[in-house]
């Protein structure tokens, strides 16, 4: 899954042209709101893609992984 995500990365940084000085030159504000958007992107793109069955396994998945941490 991992590699799945690399490259989608991969190919949205191509098309926009991005680099790593792009994001190094970023202000630490600036970089936040960066990352930021970039999770929201992640979380609508696997909420479009993955069922609702699955999500609701994963969010129970969560809720357990949580609880064991406290």
């Amino acid at each position: 899954m991992a590699e799945d995500w690399l490259e989608l990365y991969e190919g949205l940084r191509a098309k926009l042209g991005l680099r790593e000085k792009h994001i190094m030159d970023l202000g630490p504000d600036r970089r936040e709101l960066f990352i930021e958007a970039t999770e929201a992107l992640r979380e609508r793109f696997v909420l479009r893609v993955v069922s609702g069955a699955e999500l609701g396994e994963a969010r129970a998945w969560i809720r357990e992984l949580e609880a064991c941490a406290e």
